[in-house]
């Protein structure tokens, strides 16, 4: 019963440790094609039309620029 015991916390005590690295693996596996799809979105001019983003000149330095404009909100 005793080695029943030790073994159980043995268990919980391998999960508790590996509780952390699971958290950040999954934050990763989310943050990172997050960041990954912004910048394919930002570099691809395929998609600024896709998302009905268009070029304008109306900013201080009168470069042209993407924007993706949103009239309903």
């Amino acid at each position: 019963m005793d080695q029943d015991l030790r073994e159980r916390e043995y268990g919980i005590n391998q999960v508790d440790n590996a509780l952390p690295w699971l958290g950040l693996t999954a934050f990763l596996l989310v943050f990172i094609p997050a960041v990954m799809l912004a910048r394919f979105i930002a570099g691809n001019l395929g998609t600024y039309v896709l998302l009905g983003g268009s070029w304008s000149t109306t900013n201080n330095v009168g470069k042209a620029v993407r924007i993706i404009c949103d009239d309903g909100l």
